[in-house]
Parts: C-alpha cells; sequence; structure tokens
C-alpha cells in the first residue's frame, strides 16, 4: 500500500473515532487545535528551508534562546507569529 493510501484510510479512521468519542464536531475541532496552529509555521519551513517542521526543528527552538530561535526562523519571525494569531482567532471565532 502506498503512503497516500495509507494516509487517506488513517485520516478516515481517525476521523471516525473522533466522532464517535466526541459525539460533536467542536470536540474534534480542539483536538487538532495544536496541528492548526503549527499550520502557518510549517508553510513557514517550506518557504525557508524547503521542509516542513520535524522534531528536529520543535528540539532547536526548545533548546535555545529567543535570539537564536528568532535568528533560525531567518527573522521573520513577525509575519509568522502574525498569520498563527491570525489562525488562532479565527478558529476562536468558528467555535
Amino acid at each position: 500500500m502506498d503512503d497516500g493510501l495509507w494516509l487517506l484510510c488513517a485520516s478516515c479512521v481517525f476521523w471516525a473515532a473522533a466522532f464517535a468519542l466526541g459525539g460533536r464536531v467542536a470536540v474534534v475541532h480542539w483536538v487538532l487545535l495544536p496541528a492548526f496552529l503549527l499550520l502557518p509555521v510549517d508553510l513557514y519551513l517550506y518557504a525557508l528551508y524547503g521542509r516542513g517542521f520535524s522534531v528536529i526543528h520543535l528540539g532547536i527552538v526548545s533548546e535555545s534562546s529567543w535570539q537564536e530561535a528568532r535568528e533560525f526562523a531567518g527573522g521573520k519571525i513577525w509575519p509568522l507569529l502574525a498569520a498563527t494569531c491570525l489562525a488562532a482567532g479565527w478558529w476562536r471565532a468558528v467555535l
């Protein structure tokens, strides 16, 4: 089974389980909030480095100071932070 088909099947099973356990769409939205907030970061890393968010990036950011993390982000941390805040605000408005 190729990766795309496996991912599609796993996603369908996750959604079915989430709706069965939560009973409402709003419950599933709260579960997906961390992934939704990391979407701007992931798109930014794809644009800047050609790779998405990984455990390596998380380790670099968590073990470094604010200045080092800002340098790693390429000095464009403020638009990234604004996009993340905008995503959080939209998420809150939807719920």
